[in-house]
């Protein structure tokens, strides 16, 4: 454990990532020890560390994980373990747990914009933004059938079959919704 005091918020989170695995039995242990070295610093990735750490013990502590993202957020610093693209997108999905939908479509929105500039999106296929999508269903259908029409039109989906399959999946799914007259409604309302 004396070792583990004296890491730094770049080790915090290499050592959180390297216990990422859901069936790693040792997962929830580590992130409260994260949490507890990196919590009071001014160390933005340990605010980082944080931030994965509360999201991966779940639901009771994602306010706190919203709230480490956001301050890791004030004064990003770039990481190995975790790509900017992953924070957006892992902030958004918070949010969208929240029923905070205008933030978590920013999020999604930051997320695919950073995600085109990294080093995956030059070597993959592109696809969909279908968390945006499917965010979309739960805020307006006809926002939703927008976003599939649009991408519809993209070069992407005239260029790649991948990406021309989800879209007219996702598309075929919020029309039929739309036509229904579906309205979302989170669990446990009425």
């Amino acid at each position: 454990m004396g070792v583990f005091k004296k890491m730094d918020g770049n080790a915090l989170c290499a050592l959180l990532h390297k216990n990422f695995e859901v069936d790693n039995p040792n997962r929830a242990a580590v992130a409260m020890q994260v949490i507890e070295r990196g919590r009071d610093t001014d160390d933005p990735l340990a605010w980082l560390a944080c931030a994965f750490a509360y999201t991966y013990l779940g639901a009771q502590y994602r306010k706190e994980a919203i709230l480490q993202f956001e301050k890791y957020l004030s004064a990003p610093l770039k990481n190995d373990d975790f790509d900017l693209w992953s924070v957006y997108g892992t902030l958004a999905e918070l949010y969208e747990a929240e029923l905070d939908f205008e933030s978590a479509e920013r999020f999604y929105i930051l997320q695919e914009q950073e995600y085109k500039k990294s080093p995956q999106a030059k070597i993959c296929d592109p696809i969909p933004n279908t968390k945006l999508g499917r965010l979309y269903l739960k805020i307006s259908t006809a926002k939703a059938v927008e976003y599939w029409q649009d991408a519809a039109m993209s070069r992407e989906y005239m260029k790649y079959p991948s990406f021309r399959r989800v879209v007219d999946n996702e598309l075929m799914k919020a029309q039929a919704k739309h036509a229904k007259g579906y309205t979302y409604k989170p669990r446990g309302s009425k």
